[in-house]
């Protein structure tokens, strides 16, 4: 699946650019105070993990306070095998773990 049939063009007030770059989508928003580039996966395969994760992250995960999605996307669960898969999940997509940050609350 080629996921730049899937990013939009603008998330609240911020325009998104999209460049590509051999197999990676280079992900900006365009303005001030805008979150740093996500460099991205061009294609990802569509299969019965990619689904599961998404009912994982239906359940568990959200997307900012105000549910923008502009800002970061979070996933809460006490179970951390279900983390190391939610991670999995990500890197499909071409995120490395080392640009994750997290919290025990």
């Amino acid at each position: 699946m080629n996921l730049i049939n899937f990013i939009p063009k603008k998330i609240g007030k911020k325009e998104i650019i999209v460049t590509k770059l051999n197999d990676k989508l280079v992900v900006s928003a365009k303005g001030t105070g805008s979150p740093k580039q996500l460099v991205l996966n061009k294609e990802i395969e569509i299969n019965d993990f990619l689904f599961e994760l998404i009912g994982l992250y239906s359940g568990d995960g959200l997307n900012t306070k105000n549910h923008t999605g502009n800002r970061r996307v979070a996933f809460a669960n006490s179970n951390y095998k279900l983390h190391l898969h939610w991670l999995k999940f990500l890197e499909l997509f071409g995120i490395k773990k080392k640009n994750f940050l997290s919290s025990l609350v």
